[in-house]
């Protein structure tokens, strides 16, 4: 579905976690990309609104609140694209 949202009240929390906690976590073909020696896992919370298929009214959008868990890895070096 294509579609069209608003985030609003967006929220941003990282917290320094040693690579090896998120190593089991990860794919083995991704690396975990580290800044200064350090991984981060964040939560991004935010409020999702007025979510629809292109051409909808806005009127007939959903809104809901949303949260998102993550990390951040690296593909490594000559591994074929996952997309």
């Amino acid at each position: 579905m294509i579609g069209r949202q608003r985030w609003r009240d967006l929220l941003f929390l990282h917290w320094a976690v040693p690579p090896e906690v998120l190593r089991s976590l990860v794919p083995p073909r991704l690396s975990i990309d580290l800044y200064q020696g350090i991984a981060y896992a964040g939560i991004v919370a935010f409020d999702s609104t007025r979510l629809r298929p292109v051409g909808a009214s806005e009127r007939l959008g959903l809104d809901f609140p949303e949260t998102n868990v993550r990390t951040y890895v690296r593909l490594e070096e000559g591994a074929p694209d996952p997309a």
